[in-house]
């Protein structure tokens, strides 16, 4: 399989997850897609530098960095079932993690970031009006 991206391909309709782990605030995702016996690597709450990394048979293996913003994913390697495959990550503070290999079972992905707090909006402080006449 020469080395592709998930959504072009095709493969992004029908992926899910196979794999999953937290490292810190980072998630890795082992993706996986039946209909192109396929499987790649997500990266969600990276940083710029951060790394994914699919690792498959034969150590086969490609990455990509997030460039910008927070998530990234890795081209893709071919893989008869999910169990023959792997996602890692390399942090810029140099932590690297990988999930176990894929299983069987369609895993919740990870939640959204959170988004920046917005500050709230002062209130209308109440307008004071004296009497004519007081003090």
């Amino acid at each position: 399989m020469p080395e592709k991206n998930p959504g072009p391909a095709g493969c992004g309709g029908d992926a899910w997850t196979a794999a999953l782990s937290r490292v810190g605030k980072v998630y890795v995702e082992l993706r996986y897609s039946d209909a192109c016996k396929a499987a790649w690597s997500r990266m969600s709450w990276g940083e710029p530098g951060d790394i994914a990394r699919v690792i498959g048979e034969g150590g086969r293996t490609y990455q990509n960095k997030v460039h910008y913003d927070t998530d990234t994913f890795s081209a893709m390697v071919a893989a008869p079932s999910p169990s023959t495959a792997k996602a890692c990550v390399l942090l810029t503070s140099g932590v690297h993690a990988c999930t176990s290999p894929g299983g069987t079972q369609h895993l919740t992905e990870p939640p959204n970031p959170p988004t920046p707090a917005t500050p709230p909006t002062p209130a209308t402080p109440p307008t004071l009006s004296v009497a004519a006449g007081t003090r």
